[in-house]
């Protein structure tokens, strides 16, 4: 019997998991960045932390891109350089400054084309 229910109970959770939810659209850069500075403290630690674990995943993109594939980086930060999220929002808000349409673009996408601009790879 307990076994059952674990099962039914299991599959109730994977009928969740795989219905539908309605589209979202993403947050933009310029809306993150208001975000950011209407925040509390709390508040925008929360942006810095999620702005810097997505820069750790492009690194890590990164590594797999040169390690792997012996491909060229998203990004080429150089080799001392360890960002800090108040750098990353500034590289964000100066991209967005300098091309107003980054604004428009989902915080991440923003985000990767500005350290792009920022730190250019030598081919």
């Amino acid at each position: 019997m307990r076994d059952r229910l674990f099962m039914f109970g299991l599959a109730a959770l994977s009928q969740l998991a795989l219905a539908p939810s309605p589209a979202r659209a993403e947050v933009s850069a310029s809306q993150i960045l208001k975000m950011y500075d209407a925040g509390n403290a709390s508040e925008r630690g929360i942006i810095e932390a999620n702005l810097g674990g997505l820069e750790n995943g492009f690194g890590w993109a990164n590594t797999y891109l040169q390690s792997q594939r012996k491909q060229t980086p998203l990004y080429c930060v150089p080799d001392k350089l360890a960002l800090k999220s108040e750098q990353i929002i500034d590289i964000l808000r100066r991209g967005v400054r300098e091309d107003a349409k980054l604004g428009n673009a989902p915080f991440g996408l923003a985000m990767l084309i500005a350290l792009q601009r920022v730190f250019p790879c030598r081919r």
